[in-house]
Formats: C-alpha cells, structure tokens, sequence
C-alpha cells in the first residue's frame, strides 16, 4: 500500500468516525478529553484534532485532516513549531528482516 493510499483510508477512517460520533465534536472544538477512556501512564494525551500538510518537491500538496491518538509524543500546536521532513521508507520494508543497505 502506498503513503497516498495509506493517508486516503486514514482520513475516510476520520471522516467515518466523526459522522458517527457528532455529539463528541462540534464547531470550534480542537480538543476532545474522553474520560470514559482508561488513561494509563504513557497514555494519557487529549484527543486532538489535527491537520497534516503535505508537500511533494518542496510545492505545497494536499492536506490531511485527522485526531491524534491518546499514546506517544504531544501534537505541536503551532505550525511554526512544527517540523517539515522528508519521507524516509523503511529499510526492510517490514521493519523486522535484517537491512539490505548498511
């Protein structure tokens, strides 16, 4: 599956999600603490609603919108903070076999 791909069903996964649940997101909500939700040390962030630009040979592309996870580092909350990288593929491709390049 490519990265294209990969961000398509990610952002209908979102986009489903939202529909479903209308009452847990309304207009000018960027924020969504579920406390219904067990929170466990490493695993305690708010819901976060979050914007993905892309851009393809440095020109602006498509932007994706989605909820970040309750696990792993804070989403930044200003893009003037935030880091612009390039896509890096794994080498091997399923992260487990031992690397074709050294």
């Amino acid at each position: 599956m490519d990265l294209q791909s990969l961000c398509k069903v990610i952002l209908v996964s979102a986009l489903i999600s939202l529909v479903c649940h209308p009452c847990s997101v309304t207009a000018g909500d960027i924020v969504h603490d579920d406390d219904s939700a067990p929170k466990k040390p490493g695993c305690e962030n708010d819901f976060v609603l979050v914007k993905v630009q892309t851009w393809v040979n440095g020109i602006e592309d498509a932007e994706f919108v989605g909820v970040g996870a309750r696990f792993g580092t804070a989403i930044v909350s200003k893009e003037k903070n935030a880091n612009q990288r390039r896509l890096v593929l794994s080498d091997p491709r399923d992260c487990c076999s031992h690397p074709k390049n050294k």
